[in-house]
């Protein structure tokens, strides 16, 4: 809920904030500062490239009671007190964001509700000094990792190890065409990931496994193309990263009818996109993927 309002509030790129000061820190021969036990969860970036500190709080609320908003975002201003003096560049603000979740048979007046404070930054003292793409490496560095190449993840944090080729499938949603990871569909199925299954797959006169015969839901998790040659193009030429000239694109929620099936999940503003695809009985038109190689 923390990075839906982060992305709400136009901060489309998120990493974690402590691995990322600690990595810095270490080569930088800073210290954890002396006043701190606990660092913010999230650093996150706008379009405009400014940079915010998150803190996150909350949880469900005990039925017929009020949330402990002040409490929690006090705790979040303490968690975040004085961070942003230690990171160069400096976030232009931080965030404490409070979810209270409630109950469906919460009888209570109040809804569910997501509270935040902003304060301003203080000024910096010894800072421990980013790169300008720190944020974005770490956003897509995620998102590779969710999509299963986390060697690939691993170059783009740490720019050490040789590129490697992948092939991905192509999604066409709401005009745009996403290189997706396909995750899993159900127990002891082979993997979904390659050209070859598919291939033979369209030609399968009948789906002869039970929980096929009323069409399958597939996982999928995936990056716009543009973001893969941008990454792919980072991955090459670490020092020279391409993903600066990426700009946040309007986030989407679908479903979004395909050939040969439909689309449920969403599109973030940063390019990257999770759901699932609903594939219906064989028989009907079934999707021809196309396919990419890219090297990460």
């Amino acid at each position: 809920m923390a990075l839906l309002l982060l992305e709400d509030n136009g901060y489309a790129y998120v990493g974690r904030f402590e691995t990322e000061w600690k990595k810095r820190a270490a080569t930088q021969n800073k210290q954890w500062p002396a006043d701190k036990t606990k660092a913010p969860d999230f650093i996150a970036e706008n379009a405009l490239q400014e940079w915010v500190l998150a803190e996150s709080k909350g949880g469900f609320t005990t039925p017929g009671r009020k949330p402990p908003i002040k409490g929690a975002l006090r705790e979040g201003l303490t968690q975040l007190d004085g961070w942003d003096k230690h990171i160069n560049p400096q976030p232009i603000k931080s965030f404490a964001i409070g979810t209270f979740l409630r109950e469906t048979g919460d009888t209570s007046g109040e809804t569910s509700l997501i509270a935040f404070v902003d304060p301003e930054p203080e000024v910096p003292e010894n800072p421990v000094e980013f790169p300008r793409d720190t944020v974005r490496r770490a956003n897509y560095a995620s998102w590779l990792s969710l999509m299963g190449l986390d060697n690939a993840a691993a170059r783009l944090r740490e720019g050490d190890g040789e590129p490697r080729r992948y092939e991905f499938p192509l999604l066409s949603v709401g005009g745009h065409q996403y290189a997706v990871s396909i995750a899993s569909v159900a127990p002891r199925y082979p993997d979904l990931s390659s050209r070859e299954f598919w291939d033979e797959f369209r030609d399968w006169r009948f789906w002869p496994f039970p929980w096929f015969r009323n069409g399958i839901d597939i996982e999928l998790v995936g990056l716009d193309l543009k973001v893969l040659r941008a990454l792919s193009s980072t991955a090459q030429t670490v020092g020279a990263s391409e993903l600066m000239a990426l700009e946040p694109s309007e986030r989407r929620d679908t479903p979004a009818d395909l050939d040969g099936g439909t689309f449920y999940g969403s599109v973030f503003s940063d390019g990257s996109l999770m759901g699932e695809l609903r594939l219906r009985r064989p028989g009907e038109p079934f999707p021809d993927f196309e396919w990419i190689e890219v090297e990460l």
